[in-house]
């Protein structure tokens, strides 16, 4: 019998903001898809070292200070940051490792988490990498 879960947090609604595109309605929603039976795992916060393996310690800590200021804020045309956005960052990529690791030893295993990793796009455009753990 193939083990499986899935990785999920309150913790991920904490990065929201009204009407936009990247909500956490989206995240609700795929959470529904989850077979009954399935075990839902609590999210992990990735370690420092974790995210030095991918990030710059500045970008660190540019995530952090634009955090840092609270409330609802954008920091581009389309990317915003609250209070918690790095906590959920942090905490989106340490579920992903987790993931993998579960993977790794034999588990199908997702992770229903964000803030997305979203790059440069093939039309040029680009947009805000928060933490990712992807290289």
């Amino acid at each position: 019998m193939v083990r499986c879960s899935a990785i999920y947090g309150d913790v991920f609604s904490h990065h929201d903001l009204e009407n936009h595109d990247e909500s956490s309605a989206r995240l609700l929603a795929a959470l529904d898809g989850v077979p009954r039976g399935v075990p839902v795992v609590a999210p992990c916060h990735a370690t420092e070292r974790d995210l030095l393996r991918v990030h710059t310690p500045s970008h660190i800590r540019m995530i952090r200070e634009f955090s840092s200021h609270g409330g609802q804020h954008f920091i581009d045309h389309i990317t915003y940051v609250t209070g918690e956005t790095f906590d959920v960052a942090s905490c989106a990529a340490g579920s992903a490792i987790e993931a993998v690791n579960r993977a790794i030893e034999g588990e199908s295993c997702f992770a229903i988490v964000r803030l997305p990793d979203i790059t440069l796009n093939l039309t040029g455009q680009w947009a805000f990498v928060f933490l990712t753990m992807w290289r």
